[in-house]
């Protein structure tokens, strides 16, 4: 298993969000990544969900670097 770039993981973790459906558990997001060793990939998945916490039509709550404690959502496109 190759390790992932920060992109890659960004990408995998936008697609799996739908426009407008409710929020989801960072850590069940997290547990969904494909061919991601989450222990030996857990720096770059933490900046992967940093970035993408700041596109604007991403939603968060709670401090998303606890990944068990927060959820996020991706916004319905018209919103």
């Amino acid at each position: 298993m190759t390790i992932p770039t920060i992109e890659d993981i960004l990408h995998q973790l936008y697609e799996a969000l739908p426009p407008g459906a409710r929020p989801r558990k960072v850590a069940r997001l997290v547990s969904d990544l494909v061919d991601v060793d989450i222990d030996q990939s857990e720096p770059l998945i933490s900046d992967a969900l940093f970035r993408l916490a700041q596109l604007p039509n991403i939603e968060t709550y709670g401090d998303i670097s606890r990944w068990r404690h927060s959820e996020i959502m991706r916004k319905s496109s018209g919103a």
